[in-house]
């Protein structure tokens, strides 16, 4: 994520940057932390972090375990996380296109928007077989590592792109790519081709393929990708899948496109053009 996005703009205020950052601290990948991690995560001092963490229980936006005294999302994030999620009936609209998707391929599918830098998850259909990715809805996921992020990095320029992005590109695993170089060279290969892979680049074992979402004007806005473990399908069999995920994009852009302009990093870099 690149926070001089919102940090450097004229109507920053301090309190309730820190209390989206509480916020965001407690997604998928830590879903209850104590005062002491949310802290040392954020680099933020122990009475500060508390005194907001209780206006937020306080409020409905946190919860706080009485006995173990850790904290967690409260009940008024899941209402205005379905507001969102309803808008335009994006869910049902992008629902049946995802599930057709799983079941065309057998793939875990996932699609989403690009949000401060990273992959924001907006719908997840998992693979129906025993070996398989597993996800949800709400992850949030290094853009240029992920199959999503690539296909849709792919389609912004090269100053957009270095605008979302961390100046330094950090390793997730072995394979991600951490070079500026290399990774513009597979954003090259990703517009020139029309959709993206990664293999091993966010999660070791697991490739994907990507494909860009665009709105009625042919603008990029969203993403959506299939994964699966790289031992179940040799680079020279994915064809159908690239054709599949492909084909899903087309009926994700029709059905959804106009909703998701609005959303997320796409957003804000369409009004600066």
């Amino acid at each position: 994520m690149n926070n001089n996005v919102r940090r450097g703009a004229a109507n920053y205020v301090r309190s309730v940057v820190k209390a989206a950052d509480i916020l965001r601290a407690l997604g998928a990948d830590h879903p209850e932390r104590g005062i002491t991690e949310l802290s040392d995560a954020l680099g933020m001092q122990k009475t500060v972090t508390y005194n907001i963490a209780e206006t937020l229980v306080r409020e409905g936006l946190l919860e706080k375990d009485p006995v173990s005294r850790r904290y967690r999302v409260g009940m008024a994030m899941y209402e205005l996380g379905q507001v969102y999620a309803n808008r335009g009936n994006l869910q049902e609209a992008a629902l049946l296109l995802l599930s057709q998707l799983r079941d065309l391929t057998g793939c875990t599918v996932h699609f989403g928007i690009l949000d401060r830098g990273d992959i924001l998850i907006l719908l997840a259909v998992e693979s129906n077989a025993p070996i398989r990715v597993t996800s949800m809805a709400g992850e949030r996921r290094v853009s240029y590592g992920s199959a999503l992020g690539k296909a849709i990095l792919a389609e912004l320029t090269t100053d957009e792109v270095t605008s979302v992005l961390p100046a330094r590109l950090k390793a997730v695993t072995s394979g991600t790519i951490v070079s500026w170089n290399a990774l513009k060279r597979d954003l090259v290969l990703a517009k020139q081709r029309g959709y993206s892979t990664q293999h091993g680049e966010l999660v070791e074992g697991i490739s994907s393929i990507g494909a860009a979402i665009r709105d009625r004007e042919g603008m990029v806005v969203g993403g959506v990708s299939a994964s699966f473990p790289m031992q179940s399908l040799p680079d020279a069999k994915a064809g159908p899948i690239v054709d599949a995920v492909q084909h899903t994009a087309a009926g994700l852009s029709a059905a959804v496109g106009p909703i998701l302009r609005g959303m997320g990093d796409i957003a804000r870099l369409r009004a600066q053009r």
